[in-house]
């Protein structure tokens, strides 16, 4: 029995042995090494800028509007037309006020009639004083009465050339040569008799161009003292000139509680036109060197930030200290050595030690 036993126990065993032999072994699992993007730290000894959205705009405008009220009936012009001086720009209805002219032409001539009426009675008058037959008083009241008739006659006619002079306000001609920039009077508008002078157009006076950012009021005292100023337009992409500050506006903006800062730029190109985008920068005037990275870059625990270093083929966490945050990027104040690599995206998905794979170019 003992020795059955014994062979059965030797079969199972073999068995056992044969079947592990035929089966596979499991291939062990690699580590996944993700693609990390990277920058190299270098120290800015510009300092880090502040950037605006600008526009271009002529350094001289016209802002023109109608003097009298009434309906805008033409415009002859579109927004970049060139106009010269002495130019239609658009037309008011003058309908009432040419029918003011011919009442008031016609209350000059009753007063005409009237002057001419007491300018021959006084010749009577005086003719019959010198034969006695009127005393001096009558002649003096008559004289008074012509003299009163011709000053009312010198009114009325000063009334008929302002009203005249009316008539010809409604028609808005340019008063120098420039391009339109703006349009806000439309055909059909009325113009408010009571508030006439409400800008309907705005001509640039000269090709002299410029760039205009809005700068808001907590930033304005350091406007005031800059370094450099770089400026670049979105729709020239390969174009950065240098800009220095020509004006800051005195008042805010009542909308926006902005400041109005013009930007000069000298030898704009060509290409630069009216209401381009253009793009600001504005360097500290006393720049500290010290490192500029992207906020994505920040790795924050707590009240602690850190950012993750590429030593090799794998991260470590790097504790450091940041300064002023500005237009998505960080100051990094201490912690961080010049010519070292940071991850700039996805740090909260590594780990300290972690093999990561930089990317081609993974120092940009």
């Amino acid at each position: 029995m003992n020795g059955h036993f014994k062979h059965v126990l030797s079969l199972v065993l073999l068995f056992g042995l044969v079947a592990s032999g035929c089966s596979k072994a499991e291939p062990v699992a690699k580590e996944d090494i993700p693609p990390v993007r990277t920058q190299v730290v270098s120290l800015n000894a510009e300092g880090t800028p502040v950037t605006y959205p600008g526009e271009v705009v002529g350094r001289n405008e016209s802002h023109l509007s109608f003097q009298v009220g009434g309906k805008i009936t033409k415009r002859y012009v579109e927004v970049g037309d060139a106009v010269n001086a002495g130019d239609v720009l658009m037309e008011i209805d003058t309908i009432d006020l040419q029918q003011d002219v011919t009442t008031q032409k016609a209350s000059v001539e009753a007063i005409e009639a009237t002057l001419r009426l007491h300018e021959d009675n006084l010749k009577r008058y005086k003719q019959l004083l010198d034969n006695g037959a009127i005393s001096k008083a009558e002649v003096d009241s008559l004289q008074t009465t012509r003299d009163a008739t011709a000053a009312q006659l010198e009114q009325a006619k000063s009334q008929l050339e302002r009203m005249r002079n009316q008539v010809n306000y409604g028609v808005l001609v340019a008063g120098a040569n420039g391009i339109v920039s703006h349009i806000s009077g439309e055909v059909g508008q009325v113009v408010n008799p009571n508030h006439p002078g409400e800008d309907v157009i705005t001509l640039v006076l000269d090709n002299e161009r410029e760039v205009a950012i809005d700068v808001p009021e907590r930033q304005l005292a350091d406007i005031q003292k800059t370094g450099k100023i770089n400026v670049s337009f979105w729709a020239l992409p390969n174009v950065t000139l240098a800009g220095t500050i020509r004006d800051i506006a005195p008042m805010a903006d009542k909308a926006t509680r902005t400041y109005k800062v013009k930007i000069s730029v000298p030898a704009l190109p060509a290409e630069v036109k009216y209401g381009m985008t253009a793009t600001v920068s504005i360097y500290p005037a006393n720049p500290v060197a010290r490192f500029t990275v992207p906020l994505s870059s920040l790795y924050q625990r707590s009240n602690d930030a850190s950012v993750w270093v590429v030593q090799g083929h794998s991260v470590s966490l790097r504790p450091v200290k940041v300064g002023n945050v500005l237009d998505g990027k960080v100051e990094i104040v201490g912690g961080l050595k010049d010519g070292e690599i940071i991850v700039t995206a996805g740090v909260h998905k590594l780990r300290e030690g972690q093999t990561v794979r930089v990317n081609a170019g993974g120092g940009q």
